[in-house]
């Protein structure tokens, strides 16, 4: 491992022989044996510093021997002790401490590799590569102990060795302790039975506790629960699904502040953070946080109980993974509750949703995808929310909601509840190139107005951009002094909610055409006619109708000729038509052949009668005399979908 500060000192080796003697008497020590450490162990003092060159120390039986009369707490023979009170130890370059003496756990001193029972004593810039029967790579006895630049290897077996916090004094007090660019694979230890004051401040340090099945019971974890711990710098923690249980032995113990790192793997536990916490997967179909229906972990929103999968009581960020249920049973599911800031990115979301009746879904109010509440920002980038049971994002917090990249999908046609797809309660939000589909209650109930894409309530101001809404009983719906400002095809709506009473708001049309306005048919032949309407998403209906229905008829567009002559098709949306002038005419027959004689000239052909025809089949129309075959206009899809206020007054829109 490269140090920096291990490197500006490497050059003190190149001294002279007088000049190194001249540091030694200042409390220096430049060292490049193993032979020469165990010396300067065996003669430490208070304040001394040594620098070690690059290169491995093995501390071998041997060597140890040099130092075995050193005591700590009553016994000696301690692979490596320190005594000394600031006593500083540099490597410089890749240098590794080690040892070939191998032990098994069983006195204090075979238990150690560093032993630090001094004060204000630093390690920094160097590799521990313990014995291979390894339990604490160091244990702090003494306060303001300082580590860093720190790499603790593995063995063979994968566990480097614990970094293990059990100050003596009779405060019980680690000081001001650092740990700054320190990894390790195993856990760093500091149990509240043993450390009852100060702070361990950490900086940069990652915890590998993956690939440590012989730890997976649920009494080991990475960390401690201790509020002696403070991250300034960063604390990442790596985990497998290899433990026993994610939550107890990891997230519980985790300090306000950590970067938890999942491997690929299914976990399943519901997570609850005390503080702050970022949770990141290795890829959003590869780490899979399920929900453990026997250990519900219910939470208040509002006035109702929710059922989180992840809850996060600080700041909460996930990244790269798939939270998913459902429940098999009544008593609530719900995916990611955050009460500061959220910040959701890269994340599947998916069957949030309950069984308990035997369907896909059932009536009770619980499957809220995401959630927010408090004061703090939410952020939802590039997720996909599919096959919930009631909203998709429900967030009532005064601080801004953005969403954006993102995929809405409900659970389709049905009259078992009625689903949303955002639901702002408060505070401000921005919702951009994002899909919301499969929002459709059919059931017949006068208290619902169906299912909504976007519902803005108390006061909240919601802009939508490229918002895309499919299958979707009410676009937008707003309520409670609430406004909603919708950007579609260069067009700009705003609507503002001044009470409770609901209404319908219209978005008008400015503009209707038809695809033809002329057409010639023949008797008994249909054809379909294309309304073209700007913009498209009016919620205003298409009105169809015949000035001559003994001519021909109209549905929807389609043309059913019932007799000849001339009518007028009128589409009307609003206050604005279009027309289609519709001729229809008898059918054209082939004339009969009559019997002919070799010799005869071809006579005449005969004049069939006007009542002896056959209906043609369906014509497609053209601006000429039609075609007889089976063909038909394509039509152009129009919007169906509506927008619903709660108390709007007026809608507004204008023209970019």
């Amino acid at each position: 491992m490269k140090k920096t500060m291990a490197l500006l000192l490497a050059g003190a080796l190149l001294c002279s022989t007088a000049a190194t003697a001249a540091a030694a008497d200042s409390g220096t020590k430049y060292i490049g044996t193993a032979e020469e450490l165990a010396q300067a162990i065996s003669q430490q003092q208070d304040g001394q510093h040594w620098v070690l060159a690059s290169g491995e120390y093995d501390l071998s039986q041997e060597l140890m021997a040099q130092y075995a009369d050193i005591q700590i707490g009553g016994q000696g023979g301690f692979y490596f002790p320190i005594t000394a009170d600031d006593l500083t130890v540099t490597g410089s370059g890749d240098t590794v401490l080690t040892s070939s003496y191998q032990t098994a756990n069983g006195a204090w001193a075979t238990q150690n590799f560093i032993t630090v029972e001094g004060d204000g004593v630093t390690l920094q810039g160097l590799d521990l590569h313990s014995k291979q029967e390894v339990n604490k790579a160091i244990e702090v006895l003494g306060q303001d102990v300082s580590l860093r630049d720190l790499e603790l290897l593995p063995t063979s077996d994968g566990n480097s060795g614990s970094i293990y916090f059990n100050p003596q004094n009779d405060a019980r007090s680690v000081g001001s302790a650092v740990l700054q660019n320190v990894s390790l694979h195993s856990w760093i230890s500091a149990r509240s039975d043993t450390v009852a004051g100060g702070t361990i401040a950490l900086d940069g340090v990652t915890v590998d506790f993956t690939g440590l099945d012989e730890y997976a019971a649920s009494g080991y974890g990475p960390i401690s629960q201790n509020s002696c711990f403070a991250v300034r710098g960063g604390l990442t923690v790596k985990v497998d699904d290899s433990v026993a249980d994610l939550q107890q032995q990891v997230v519980s113990r985790l300090p306000d502040g950590t970067r938890l790192e999942l491997a690929d793997g299914t976990y399943c536990a519901n997570l609850s953070a005390a503080g702050d916490l970022t949770v990141v997967g290795s890829s959003r179909n590869g780490t899979i946080l399920l929900f453990d229906e026997q250990a519900r972990n219910p939470q208040n929103y509002g006035s109702s109980t929710v059922n989180p999968v992840v809850y996060g009581a600080g700041d909460l960020t996930l990244c790269h993974l798939t939270v998913t249920g459902p429940a098999a049973q009544h008593g609530g599911i719900d995916g990611v509750y955050g009460r500061g800031d959220l910040h959701i990115e890269d994340v599947a979301i998916t069957d949030i949703r309950c069984e308990g009746d035997g369907q896909k879904i059932c009536g009770v109010q619980c499957g809220k995808a995401i959630l927010a509440a408090g004061s703090g920002d939410v952020t939802v980038l590039d997720t996909a929310i599919t096959d919930f049971q009631k909203q998709a994002i429900d967030v009532n917090t005064s601080g801004h909601l953005t969403v954006s990249g993102c995929e809405i999908r409900g659970a389709g046609k049905q009259g078992i509840i009625a689903q949303n797809g955002i639901v702002v309660r408060q505070g401000s939000a921005q919702i951009q190139n994002t899909a919301i589909s499969e929002l459709v209650y059919e059931a017949d109930n006068e208290w619902s107005h169906g299912s909504v894409g976007v519902y803005a309530l108390g006061g909240a101001q919601v802009a939508a951009d490229d918002v895309a809404l499919k299958g979707v009983d009410n676009t937008y719906a707003a309520g409670d002094e609430a406004a909603i400002t919708v950007v579609e095809d260069n067009i700009t709506y705003k609507f503002t909610a001044t009470s409770d009473e609901p209404q319908i708001v219209e978005i008008r049309a400015l503009e209707i055409k038809l695809d033809l306005t002329e057409l010639k048919l023949e008797m008994g032949a249909t054809a379909r006619l294309g309304a073209v309407v700007e913009p498209a998403n009016t919620t205003l209906p298409l009105c169809w109708s015949s000035s001559n229905e003994q001519v021909a008829t109209v549905k929807d567009g389609l043309i059913t000729t019932t007799g000849t002559g001339e009518t007028t098709i009128t589409v009307t949306v609003g206050e604005l038509s279009a027309s289609c002038a519709v001729v229809v005419t008898a059918p054209a027959t082939e004339p009969e052949q009559p019997d002919q004689k070799p010799d005869e000239k071809d006579p005449a052909p005969e004049q069939p009668d006007k009542d002896d025809t056959q209906p043609p089949a369906e014509q497609t129309p053209t601006d000429e005399a039609a075609d007889t075959g089976e063909h038909t206009l394509p039509l152009l899809a129009l919007a169906t979908v509506s927008l619903v206020a709660v108390g709007v007054t007026a809608g507004k829109r204008r023209r970019r």
